[in-house]
């Protein structure tokens, strides 16, 4: 059964993560307070959208997050397990460079205790493997119209080892039709143009959001450190659809989009040696 939060501005739904029939807990996401619906109070209005038209774990809906890059693949065999942060332990099912797009069983699921209050949720996940490990702390509050995600994540291993952490938010297309206006921080290198990217400054992003396929389109940033934290999306009325600011810098942003949904996905690069905790948080505003 999925816990639920709830204030005067906010309804929002998440999975538990220790039920194993859950359809949206698979081997890519992480299990650990996967928010699958925001419902806005006073519109009472679903603000997140899902991707495809017949639902997929392993494509993700909602608001999911992941760990991109495993701890222990490389060194693994064929036959072995790595430990995915969020998910466990999985099984290696080839020789080639890890993809997040092959379903890699998972061996051993991790244990994830939850803490529940009238307005937040903590998720407390701990697994380790041969010489590494790590330890999971993420926390959901609801502050008025405000989402508020935190995230503690511990090198509890004896080898150093890096990952990546980003995050989707689908938001429904239909609400930024015919365009949509990202303002984003400036300082970012745009790795490619694309035809559905009608303008381009340091600081706004106006994006066409029709003629759009199944397949989608997907453009990406390098972004400067030294840049503040900060994404507002609004459609083609000026309204405001979705605001996030983060206390962390991030290293690349990516937008993903197609027929249903628009999707904003800061990446952050971390880098763990045995004992450190990076620690960082996300304030997400409709």
């Amino acid at each position: 059964m999925a816990f639920l939060l709830e204030n005067s501005g906010l309804r929002i739904e998440v999975c538990n993560p220790n039920e194993t029939a859950d359809s949206h807990l698979h081997t890519r996401f992480s299990h650990c307070g996967y928010i699958t619906q925001i419902i806005q109070k006073k519109s009472n209005e679903q603000v997140l959208g899902q991707p495809t038209e017949v639902f997929h774990p392993f494509h993700g809906s909602g608001f999911p997050d992941e760990f991109e890059i495993p701890l222990g693949y490389e060194e693994a065999t064929c036959g072995e397990c790595f430990l995915k942060i969020g998910v466990g332990a999985e099984t290696k099912i080839s020789d080639k460079p890890y993809s997040n797009w092959d379903e890699h069983p998972v061996t051993q699921k991790a244990h994830t205790e939850v803490l529940r209050s009238p307005d937040s949720l903590t998720f407390i996940q701990m697994a380790e493997l041969a010489h590494i490990g790590y330890h999971y702390t993420k926390g959901i509050a609801l502050n008025g119209s405000k989402l508020v995600v935190t995230h503690a994540l511990k090198n509890t291993g004896n080898d150093r080892w890096n990952t990546l952490w980003y995050s989707h938010v689908f938001l429904p297309i239909e609400k930024l039709q015919p365009q949509a206006l990202l303002q984003m921080n400036s300082g970012g290198k745009l790795k490619r143009n694309d035809p559905q990217m009608q303008s381009c400054s340091p600081v706004e992003v106006v994006f066409s959001t029709v003629d759009l396929d199944a397949d989608g389109v997907c453009l990406q940033w390098d972004m400067s450190d030294a840049q503040d934290n900060k994404q507002r999306l609004l459609n083609a009325h000026g309204r405001s659809i979705y605001q996030a600011e983060g206390n962390y810098p991030y290293q690349e942003l990516q937008i993903w989009m197609n027929h249903r949904v628009f999707s904003i996905e800061p990446k952050l690069h971390i880098d763990l040696a045995p004992g450190q905790e990076k620690r960082w948080e996300t304030v997400y505003i409709w």
